[in-house]
């Protein structure tokens, strides 16, 4: 991001644009998209010149799976995601990719940005993220340096940021871009329907629909994100407390019996 147009010290969020869309795929539905603007993309200095437009699939069609890997209640979960086992879901991608490449290059930002590049949350990014005095006296000087002398400010972005794509020659091959997608793809933090609700009668559902008991386990309730039956199309912190609401009225309602 050129210097004009970069986020003042004293603004405390970086994400102030938020954009819900539908990706036009028929089952689907409305809203299945999301997509924001950060005008910062990490806490370091290096961040502070380097903006993002990010995406995701609110509505996916891939299913994961979470295992126990043994009887110790202290080892965590294996969670497997298990990204793209719907093509659906890499074709929203690669898409939404391409649309963000054309709003990257638009005439509109062209005076604001210094060299549009494709980027994901891998390798150096990573690295970089973790909040340490080592990663602050790394960026620094690199971050001065760029804005000392612009020149080396797309080479930089090319090789650094791009892995050596440049953004023309990355949107004209959809191959490419798959491949981009499927390496460079995460979570968006919310994941949500590991303990479905249903009947008893369902092999997938892990509770019951009245009042969160797991089925075949006596006192034993599961009251959050997990028991959701579907992906909502938006963050969770509203609708599990709506549940949260719901369970504890059923709770009351048998205990007043």
């Amino acid at each position: 991001i050129r210097p004009h147009a970069r986020l003042g010290k004293k603004t405390r969020r970086h994400s102030h644009i938020g954009m819900r869309y539908s990706s036009g795929m028929e089952e689907g539905g409305t809203g299945d998209m999301f997509a924001m603007v950060a005008s910062k993309s990490a806490w370091h200095p290096l961040g502070d010149r380097i903006g993002t437009l990010l995406y995701w699939i609110n509505k996916p069609f891939s299913t994961g799976h979470v295992d126990i890997e043994n009887a110790d209640s202290t080892t965590g979960p294996i969670a497997n995601f298990n990204w793209f086992s719907d093509p659906r879901d890499l074709d929203r991608l690669v898409d939404s990719t391409i649309m963000m490449a054309a709003v990257a290059a638009s005439p509109e930002l062209a005076p604001h940005v210094v060299r549009p590049s494709p980027s994901s949350y891998s390798g150096w990014a990573k690295l970089l993220g973790r909040k340490s005095a080592t990663n602050y006296l790394m960026t620094a000087p690199v971050a001065a340096m760029l804005d000392l002398i612009p020149a080396l400010q797309p080479a930089f972005v090319k090789q650094f940021i791009g892995g050596g794509r440049t953004l023309d020659s990355f949107v004209k091959d959809r191959s490419e871009i798959e491949a981009f997608v499927r390496a460079g793809v995460f979570g968006q933090w919310h994941p949500s329907g590991t303990c479905k609700m249903g009947e008893a009668t369902d092999r997938y559902a892990v509770t019951s629909p009245d009042d969160g008991r797991v089925h075949g386990v006596a006192g034993l309730r599961v009251v959050d994100a997990s028991l959701m039956p579907t992906i909502p199309r938006a963050n969770l912190n509203i609708p599990v407390i709506m549940i949260a609401e719901r369970m504890a009225d059923a709770i009351r309602r048998k205990e007043a019996l």
